[in-house]
């Protein structure tokens, strides 16, 4: 039997392992996704195809879901086909990132959230219900600021759309105020619904009134566009603009722009090459917000099609009341033999009985490929 002491020690061995066992079951194994757990600053509440995120100090991305935590100095990267949205723990502000957006976490003050836009498109906007007073947003200019005016309580609340494009960036208020204060002269204030585009040295490219976002139509985006004419672009009209400004950058550092009252106009590229085109509304001498960018690769073909014919070779003879017409010209190019259509194969090839009375007779074949281009071929031969 064992003494009342051993005994004794039993009981409190298995009522510390009770007690441990209890705090296993309560561990916050879900509280890591959450702001406020251990050191995180913000969190990841939504989460649409492929968005990755990197530690602080790592060189590597890792696939990022709804819930992952984030602390100081790590970063978001939405894909191309990725979106995400970010909520400050201490203030509740939001961060909506755009496919092609990079975002990092900085150090937060009290009072203040404080994010990093690097590049990409990005809305950064605090509710009414946010705690925060007032965001910072590193940008390669500067840093907006937005602050709620003292006495304003929580009923305030702004909105900014920051968008980055190799060495400008753009910041529209839809909501509220905001200063950009670039890193060498002087603040810009930008009221609601006003823009102002700067270079990465701080340089004011543009400023004026925002309006209603252009909506481009064609050509599409990443299109590629054959042709040996001219490229038609169009946008649907807005009510507030009287003139628009179009813009379009090759790869090669090429740069077109035109200026048209009406919602479409034409473009010789010349060559073949990639671009990327935009649009801004303007009514007088107050431009508006630019459309996002749109890319689009010219394929510029002012080549004739193929087109031989292997028989009849121009001078035969020969007998019967049809003509057979064999030969060859370009895939998907359109045929007429002596103003008629005629059927191509696939791979080019034709051949064709064409009608014949007696005598001596023309044959005129015409090819036309997918842009226009054409080439003529004939041949006389005497029918019999």
């Amino acid at each position: 039997m064992p003494s009342r002491c051993e005994a004794m020690r039993v009981a409190l061995m298995l009522a510390l392992l009770a007690a441990a066992s209890c705090g296993d079951d309560e561990a916050p194994t879900t509280r890591i996704s959450e702001p406020e757990a251990a050191d995180s600053i913000a969190v990841l509440i939504a989460v649409r195809g492929d968005v990755r995120w990197s530690r602080a100090g790592s060189r590597t991305w890792e696939s990022a879901s709804t819930g992952q935590p984030l602390s100081a100095a790590d970063a978001v990267q939405t894909m191309e086909s990725g979106r995400a949205t970010v909520r400050f723990a201490r203030t509740g502000a939001l961060a909506e990132l755009s496919p092609g957006t990079v975002l990092r976490v900085p150090h937060q003050a009290a009072a203040v959230t404080r994010l990093t836009h690097l590049s990409g498109v990005m809305r950064a906007r605090f509710e009414p219900s946010a705690a925060g007073e007032r965001m910072e947003v590193q940008l390669p200019p500067g840093t907006l600021v937005m602050e709620r005016p003292e006495g304003s309580g929580s009923a305030a609340e702004f909105e900014a759309h920051v968008q980055i494009d190799g060495d400008q960036t753009e910041v529209s208020m839809t909501q509220g105020n905001g200063v950009v204060e670039p890193t060498r002269g002087a603040p810009v204030a930008v009221g609601p619904n006003e823009f102002v585009r700067l270079r990465a040295n701080g340089d004011v490219v543009d400023q004026g009134r925002s309006g209603p976002p252009i909506v481009l139509v064609s050509p599409g985006d990443a299109e590629v566009v054959e042709t040996r004419a001219p490229v038609r672009f169009s946008w649907e009209p807005i009510a507030q603009a009287d003139v628009y400004r179009f813009r379009a950058e090759g790869a090669d550092g090429a740069m077109i722009e035109r200026e048209t009252p009406d919602g479409e106009l034409t473009i010789d590229f010349g060559a073949s090459g990639g671009w990327r085109w935009q649009v801004r509304g303007a009514r007088g001498e107050h431009a508006m917000a630019a459309s996002p960018w749109r890319t689009l690769e010219v394929l510029v073909d002012v080549t004739a099609p193929e087109l031989r014919l292997t028989s009849p070779t121009s001078g035969s003879r020969v007998t019967g009341s049809t003509v057979r017409v064999v030969g060859r010209t370009e895939p998907l190019a359109r045929l007429q033999i002596n103003g008629r259509e005629s059927s191509v194969r696939r791979d080019g090839s034709f051949s064709v009985d064409i009608p014949a009375r007696r005598g001596v007779m023309n044959l005129v074949l015409r090819a036309t490929d997918r842009v226009g281009n054409t080439r003529v071929v004939t041949s006389v031969v005497l029918v019999r």
